[in-house]
């Protein structure tokens, strides 16, 4: 899990080091794996340096007519949805409550609790 940054070195993402005890050493600028105990992970073994660069992906410009169309008719669908289903989710719960009062208002009553009767 590499993120994209504008930052002189990589950030890696917390599954490289599951199951890995880690080292940093700031001064060497390195880090050490060694695999921890009940993991069954392999030590990590010094490897050839790729030979393919990592680039940024660049996008496409979006002054593009059908990019901007595109991107009105989607946000235009989202709004719809957002519209269609957030007042059916409201009025759901305004009826739960709603149910919810009239049972507490006009719901059966409770037999009084009647304290010790004797016999």
């Amino acid at each position: 899990m590499i993120q994209e940054h504008d930052y002189d070195f990589f950030i890696l993402g917390l599954p490289v080091y599951y199951g890995y005890y880690t080292y940093h050493d700031l001064a060497s600028s390195t880090i050490q794996f060694t695999p921890l105990n009940g993991t069954y992970k392999e030590p990590l073994y010094r490897g050839d340096v790729p030979n393919v660069v990592l680039e940024p992906l660049v996008e496409e410009s979006s002054t593009n007519l059908w990019s901007i169309l595109w991107k009105i008719i989607k946000y235009f669908f989202y709004f719809l949805l957002i519209l269609i289903f957030s007042p059916c989710i409201i009025i759901y719960y305004c009826l739960k409550g709603l149910w919810w009062l009239l049972g507490k208002c006009f719901g059966p009553e409770e037999p009084p609790k009647s304290v010790d009767e004797e016999d």
